[in-house]
């Protein structure tokens, strides 16, 4: 006997009707978040409040979504909409320029406030944790080091790169305490110095000796006169820039780990030259330029500006500056001397900060007053 199945149409559900005083939830999506933020909606904002012609109603609309969002540091300079919002705060319409203040103000307080803070550290369940605590014992053990305490698994971490990487010069079969550390002044020169072991003799002759990566020769360094005493220095018809080098050091018939190195990651330059700046009653507009010797085709920089009331001793740091050499301070005191400096560094993040310039003092003037322009001497 056939078995047939008879499906009968479903009949319909009366709508549950939703009680008025019921609150109403709505799924969150990670780009909901206030600190995620889609670099190419960024763009696209900063776009709309550069281009000419925009009207009122595009600006705000693209102020009100930039207010929904905190960029990270990182995002700010890569896309510089952190310029592009304060250049904002001066448009003729009130109401822009009110809402790029704040739009700029709650950025720059919350980078202020958290960029600085430690990191959270999250704790796992009891097995997890005994699991991470015996692995930090095996590798204290494969360091020779000791446990004292509650010993940070990142400094661990740091510790196996730093024995990997060759950063900490230890003579074979002698303490750890010599220490080679090597900077170049972009794109002058480069000095490497070097710390004796504790308890070696005075007259023990150390060689510096290196190469370049791919090189088999290796050749000695030409200069230990002129960066002191335990340094190598190398001019800049003995410096390869932008090359790999192996460096080392030789005391007898001891040898030093390798110091290996791309000059990028350990260059700075000398500050920017040319600072200048005048005030404008209640902003100060502030140019400078590449330090000397140095080209943007060549070694973009990135700058970062500080300035303060003279004589209250507290820096105020303008750390979104990005590329440009121009950079305007707003809401400053009216007719108030403030002392200015400028450093700066290789855009791709690799080197060091350079110093910071020499200050240059302006008074900001009245507002309605002409202004006059004040450069370092």
């Amino acid at each position: 006997m056939d078995r047939f199945v008879i499906r009968k149409p479903k009949a319909p559900e009366s709508p549950r009707k939703r009680d008025p005083g019921e609150k109403v939830y709505k799924q969150a999506t990670i780009e909901s978040l206030k600190r995620v933020v889609v670099v190419e909606d960024i763009k696209r904002w900063k776009s709309v409040l550069e281009l000419p012609g925009q009207s009122k109603d595009n600006l705000i609309e693209a102020l009100e979504e930039l207010k929904k969002k905190i960029p990270s540091k990182d995002v700010l300079l890569s896309t510089k909409i952190g310029h592009t919002v304060n250049k904002m705060r001066k448009h003729s319409d009130h109401d822009v320029a009110n809402l790029a203040k704040d739009v700029y103000t709650e950025w720059r307080t919350f980078i202020r406030d958290y960029s600085n803070k430690p990191s959270i550290e999250v704790r796992s369940d009891p097995k997890t944790e005994s699991l991470r605590k015996n692995a930090r014992k095996l590798l204290c053990d494969a360091l020779e080091l000791e446990m004292a305490g509650m010993l940070n698994y990142y400094f661990l971490i740091w510790a196996v790169i730093m024995r990997i990487s060759g950063r900490h010069l230890a003579l074979k079969g002698a303490s750890s305490s010599l220490h080679l550390r090597c900077l170049v002044l972009y794109p002058k020169c480069m000095s490497c110095h070097w710390t004796p072991q504790d308890g070696a003799a005075s007259n023990t002759t150390f060689h510096l000796r290196y190469k370049m990566r791919g090189v088999t020769e290796a050749e000695e360094c030409k200069d230990y006169v002129t960066s002191g005493p335990n340094s190598c220095y190398f001019s800049r018809t003995n410096l390869c820039l932008y090359l790999t080098y192996e460096i080392w050091v030789e005391a007898g018939n001891r040898m030093s780990e390798k110091l290996i190195v791309n000059t990028e990651d350990i260059a700075k330059t000398e500050p920017p030259n040319g600072l200048k700046a005048t005030g404008f009653g209640t902003y100060l507009s502030i140019e400078w330029g590449y330090p000397p010797g140095v080209a943007a085709s060549y070694f973009p920089l990135v700058f970062e500006l500080q300035y303060q009331e003279q004589g209250s001793g507290e820096w105020e740091q303008e750390s979104e500056v990005g590329e440009q050499t121009s950079y305007c301070v707003y809401d400053v005191k009216p007719d108030t001397v403030y002392s200015l400096a400028v450093r700066c560094k290789n855009s791709d993040g690799k080197g060091f900060w350079s110093d910071w310039s020499t200050p240059v003092t302006v008074n900001s003037g009245q507002a309605t007053a002409k202004p006059v322009q004040y450069e370092a001497q």
